[in-house]
């Protein structure tokens, strides 16, 4: 019985069908977990079935069987895309004819196309007639139906007939007001609408959630099964010894790689669906309220008052801006190791300091700014939007409110004491402006006792007034009170600040002043008001400020994550905590603080205070509510937006150690890293010295200091920093305690002040930009300023002896402040070591004393050659060590002065030979680089080898540097010694490309080649900056054959050799169209002609960035990855560029390759040159 049904309902149902049993050989989520036997069986089931049915013939089956195993087995390859076929989105015919061009299996493409063709009939509907659907529904929707239904009710159960029915007079004021109320009714409706538009919003943003996430977890499955194919594979071409099972293996770990990379930009896709989400949701409440309220909602209208954004709607999207970053980055900033978070596909979600693909991220090093947090950019962004007014509380009643409450935190962020009257703040446009409003509430507050006697003396004055002359007054030089009239004009200038500021209150109520606690000038009869200049380290109060228990139950992270940074010296902190007790303190958001400029602020400990510099009496205010805060101070106008920014940095970070305060204990780390390296900028064999202000502490030992900062500091990973004790000890005592370094460079031997701030001067000419001119090419900024004997007494003598100089002038020092929380990395300190002492060498070369240059003549290749369209000429500079005023490696571009010229010059340059420019009149190479006249330089033009034979003079003009690059001097020979592998600059523009070997010391080689082409993968930003790449099959080492040095390229598979010299030798390098040829010293010429055995061609394998990469880098994924290379630190960026590795099979002609290439330094041009210690050859 049981079987009967069984079989029944099986010939009933679908199940019955074999067709249908059998089709499943066709999904591709099935196939990809059937075995190739059972596919085929299935198929071959399909294929009788329709033999049966006469649709195909028995020939035409066994050709499709064929067919079949063929595609079954190329499907293997394509797991993962069989895999990700998702029925509800994917077509099977557009899977099958357009993803794998089923085509080409005859047979096989038309029994699929037999299977998936269906009947479906005619469906058309007839219509006789056309209706209004949107009349039709409202006419059918339950609210008309009803009311019809209770007219109709009412006449019926009445025996009443519409011409029967008598109108009243309430029946007609009905009728009146019934447009109002119809009105009404669709402002409602309207309202509905509009909360149901942002509900199905959300719906829609929960709907796209839902299928990332099922991509996302598709993709996993997809990514684990290839790798499970990968290790399958390599473990079968283990076993068999098939080199083409590794490159399946190869194929499936790639792809693999591939589906990674996509999961990571869907959790990223994630992150910001989330967020959108939570904004819609935040949205939604926010109507809903105004609804509750009868007002509009802030997202209708633009209005001064109630539409605002409130301090209440403030609070609710903190939660959102806390949890706004992407996990990965949480993480990875909290563990403060910027690196692994910028690999991420998450980058830094903002901020980009620089505002371009490669600008350097060592600039803003001098000056007090740096990145402003994100929530006091999304505080001030929305604020301004607004555009509130906060001289006025009627033009800005929120950010005013706002103003308000950021006073209230700095004021308990100084700790003043909450006495009545309380202490007051509000923001200014800058700190000078506050100090100088402290300066006029002080001398305006010591004049008041004395307008209050004149008043009280009067004998014209109210008797009620006058009776305030016997109202006493403590004086603390006599230690007890006195009546008023009594007190004499000095005695009322040095009364204390509390008791000026409630003289007005107390004359009023003309009651006894109650004994205070006084401080050490008063009880000597003295007074006078204080005044804090804590504008530019006053948020560095943070460091020392507890969190409160609140606070620190929502830190459920905190303990859980590494984040290095330095505490405040107890000397500091000390002083710190020394600043409630003045009178005013000026305190800058806009520096420490991480905020937007204006923001400024003033505190005054003693609110009444604020009133001696007010336009009106503050009497005439009704109540402290309602007071504006731009009555008080120097300035009329002012932004609410910086309140706005303010205050919302203020809650989301927090004014404590775990929030702003963890921030500048970072930044305190790299001001200390930063003063260990200029400490050991200068190395033991150079001509100059670099001295920190700051000296080290008492009893320290300057070479045991130096020692250690090179061991066991500069150059290590901050986790093994914080696990060092003696390390930790060290950076505790010494260095700044307010992120600013300064010092100075002297060249040894000079005692000269004049010499040394000359060289001051070109230091801070080199690392400086100026308006109207790029700054890309400058590769660090410091600020500059000077030490006077007259104000610095025995410091500045003390640091003038140090620096070995014995006039009294002046000093000029540098600076730098560290500001980046992110800079304290274990390699970007030491870049920057070898970016200032290469800048220190080249400006000392720039000297007008015996120290600097000699002029001379200089020479350039003309490595690349000025065309029809472009007035750009590429020079490389000729150096040779035998001359101190040649020991420079400079890449540049010229351009003529006019059209006249450039026509000359290429007129000049039309033969295939290799070409020198060379300066008509003698100069030193800094101010041939500097120069800026419009005429320009006057340069001489020659063949490379004819040098009296001059073809024409030119006048060109600098155009851009791209590395200005200071050699070691043949003493520094000792104690360096050649790369493991061949450097070489690259650089060109958009149509050239060029390769200059990098020289490392005395006995080395000038070599210059121009590439047959531009390397596919190289995007044109990095040709036009410049950047070290290294060749590793070449060693770094010169190869020498006897006496002469051979080519390390080896230009036409010849060893092209040179005379083996203790200066340079130049191979120079054109580009005939039969290819590339280089003539060297000695006349002899090779073609470059790349293969794949040639040890360029294989550097030219794989992009130009990477530590040790050993796949290829897409272009599309390179140049998403470019603007991060302005990190400036070799080995974050390197590692940036292998997070950016995809791999492939086959390349086209001349795309860049670098098999296991590296870069040494990927920040801009100059290019610092890798130099080790080693002893002399």
């Amino acid at each position: 019985m049981y079987v009967q049904l069984i079989e029944k309902f099986t010939d009933r149902t679908p199940l019955g069908s074999i067709i249908i049993r059998n089709s499943q050989v066709l999904n591709p989520n099935a196939m990809v977990v059937m075995t190739q036997e059972d596919a085929e069986k299935k198929y071959k089931s399909l294929l009788t079935h329709l033999i049966s049915l006469k649709y195909v013939s028995p020939i035409f089956s066994d050709k499709a069987i064929n067919q079949f195993a063929d595609f079954f087995r190329e499907s293997r390859v394509y797991q993962d895309i069989f895999h990700e076929f998702n029925r509800e989105r994917d077509s099977l015919d557009d899977f099958y004819f357009k993803k794998f061009n089923l085509n080409k299996y005859k047979e096989f493409a038309l029994t699929v196309k037999i299977l998936l063709t269906l009947s479906h009939g005619q469906a058309s509907v007839e219509r006789g007639f056309s209706i209004n659907a949107t009349v039709l529904e409202q006419n059918l929707n339950e609210k008309s139906i009803t009311a019809r239904r209770l007219v109709k009710d009412h006449m019926l159960s009445n025996n009443l007939q519409p011409h029967s029915i008598e109108i009243t007079s309430k029946m007609i004021i009905s009728v009146k007001s019934a447009h109002e109320r119809y009105r009404s009714y669709l402002n409602s409706i309207a309202d509905t609408n509009k909360k149901e538009a942002s509900q199905l919003a959300k719906k829609v943003v929960s709907d796209e959630i839902k299928d990332v996430e099922t991509r996302r977890d598709q993709l996993k499955k997809t990514s684990e099964m290839l790798q499970f194919d990968f290790v399958k594979f390599v473990e079968e071409a283990e076993e068999k010894q098939d080199l083409g099972l590794i490159s399946k293996a190869n194929a499936m770990k790639r792809k693999a790689n591939e589906k990674n990379e996509e999961i990571k930009k869907l959790e990223l896709a994630l992150c910001i669906l989330e967020q959108k989400r939570k904004m819609l949701k935040l949205c939604l409440g926010c109507h809903d309220k105004a609804s509750s309220s009868n007002h509009p909602s802030c997202f209708h209208s633009k209005t001064l008052d109630s539409d605002f954004p409130s301090v209440e709607y403030l609070d609710e999207i903190v939660h959102l801006v806390h949890h706004s970053l992407h996990p990965d980055f949480q993480e990875k900033i909290s563990d403060g190791n910027v690196k692994s978070a910028t690999s991420k596909t998450c980058d830094i979600p903002f901020f980009d300091m620089n505002r371009a693909a490669l600008e350097c991220l060592l600039h803003i090093q001098g000056h007090m700014t740096w990145e402003t947090t994100m929530p006091a950019t999304l505080g001030y962004f929305a604020g301004m939007l607004w555009n509130q007014n906060n001289v006025d509380s009627t033009a800005s009643p929120v950010t005013t409110q706002m103003e308000i409450l950021v006073g209230k935190h700095l004021c308990d962020l100084i700790q003043f004491p909450k006495n009545d009257p309380a202490p007051w703040a509000h923001i200014t446009s800058c700190g000078s402006v506050a100090n100088i409003e402290a300066l006029w509430s002080a001398r305006n507050l010591k004049f008041h006792p004395l307008a209050i006697k004149a008043c009280v003396m009067d004998v014209d004055a109210d008797p009620k007034l006058q009776a305030g002359a016997n109202m006493p007054i403590y004086l603390a030089e006599l230690g007890k009170a006195i009546p008023l009239q009594e007190c004499s004009q000095w005695q009322l200038l040095n009364l204390d600040v509390d008791t000026v500021c409630n003289l007005t209150s107390n004359l009023k109520k003309f009651c006894n002043l109650e004994n205070t606690e006084l401080i050490d000038s008063a009880l000597k009869g003295l007074s006078f008001t204080i005044h804090a200049d804590a504008a530019w380290g006053g948020y560095l109060l943070t460091m020392i400020r507890d969190a409160s228990a609140d606070r620190l139950m929502k830190l459920e992270y905190l303990g859980e994550s590494f984040v290095p940074e330095i505490p405040l010296s107890e000397y500091a902190t000390n002083q710190y905590q020394s600043v409630k007790s003045a009178d005013t303190v000026t305190i800058d958001p806009h520096k420490s603080g991480f905020c937007q400029y204006p923001a400024g602020a003033l505190a005054y400990r003693n609110g009444v205070m604020k009133g001696f510099i007010t336009l009106q009496a503050p009497e005439v205010f009704h109540s402290e509510d309602d007071i504006s805060v731009g009555v008080y101070g120097l300035e009329g106008s002012k932004p609410g937006a910086a309140a706005a920014g303010v205050l919302l940095a203020h809650r989301v970070l927090g004014l404590d150690k775990t929030g702003l305060g963890r921030i500048l204990g970072q930044c305190q780390l790299g001001a200390k890293l930063f003063y260990c390296m200029w400490m050991t900028v200068a190395r033991d064999y150079d001509d100059f010295i670099c001295l920190n202000l700051i000296d080290l502490p008492e009893g320290c030992d300057t070479n045991k200091a130096i020692k250690l900062i090179k061991e066991k500091i500069l150059g290590k990973d901050n986790k093994e920093l914080v696990k060092d004790n003696d390390v930790m000890n060290f950076l505790a005592k010494v260095g700044p305690d307010a992120l600013i370094n300064t010092f100075t460079v002297n060249i040894k031997g000079n005692s000269k002040n004049v010499l040394c701030n000359q060289l001051q001067d070109i230091i801070f000419s080199e690392l400086n930009g100026t308006v109207g001119k790029s700054s890309k090419r400058v590769p660090l900024f410091l600020t500059k300023s000077e030490l006077e004997e007259e104000k610095y007494g025995e410091a500045f003598r003390q640091f003038k002896t140090r620096l070995g100089l014995s006039d009294p002038l002046k000093i000029n020092f540098l600076r730098n402040t560290a500001m980046n929380p992110f800079q304290a990395s274990e390699a970007y300190v030491t870049e920057i070591s070898k970016l200032f002492r290469n800048c220190i060498m080249n400006s000392i070369g720039g000297l007008k004393s015996s120290y600097g240059d000699v002029p001379t003549h200089h020479r350039f290749i003309v490595s690349g050659k000025m065309i029809d369209d472009e007035n750009k000429v590429f020079l490389d500079y000729i150096p040779t060590f035998a001359n101190k005023s040649h020991q420079y490696n400079v890449v540049l571009t010229m351009k003529a002065v006019n059209e006249t010229e450039k026509i000359k010059f290429i007129e000049s340059c039309n033969t295939d030979s290799t070409y020198v420019c060379k300066t008509k009149y003698e100069t030193t190479i800094m101010d041939f680089l500097r120069k800026t006249t419009e005429n320009g330089i006057s340069m001489e033009l020659y063949k490379y080898g004819a040098e009296g034979t001059v073809l024409c003079t030119v006048n060109l003009t600098v155009d851009e540097v791209f590395r200005y690059e200071h050699l070691e001097d043949l003493k520094s020979a000792n104690f360096i010694e050649y790369p493991t592998y061949q450097k070489y600059f690259l650089y060109g523009d958009k149509k050239r490309a060029f390769i200059s070997h990098v020289i490392t010391k005395c006995k080395d080689f000038h070599q210059v080649v121009e590439l047959d082409q531009i390397p596919h993968s190289v995007p044109e930003v990095i040709l036009d900056m410049g950047t070290i790449i290294t060749i590793p099959d070449i060693s770094g080492s010169p190869l020498y054959l006897g006496d002469k040095i051979s080519d390390p390229l080896k230009l036409d598979g010849k060893e092209v050799v040179m005379p083996r010299l203790y200066a340079f030798e130049t191979i120079n390098v054109r580009r005939p169209a039969s290819g590339l040829i280089c003539d060297c010293i000695i006349c002899q010429v090779g073609h470059l002609k790349l293969n794949e055995s040639h040890p360029l061609e294989k550097m030219f394998q794989m992009p130009v960035l990477g530590k040790e990469i050993s796949h290829v880098c897409t272009e599309a994924k390179f140049c998403e990855n470019m603007r991060l290379l302005a990190s400036n630190d070799s080995t974050i960026a390197q590692q940036i560029a292998a997070s950016a590795i995809a791999g492939t099979d086959a390349l086209p002609q001349g795309t860049i390759r670098l098999a296991q290439a590296k870069v040494d330094n990927l920040y801009l041009s100059p290019q610092v040159l890798q130099v080790h210690e080693d002893s002399f050859d």
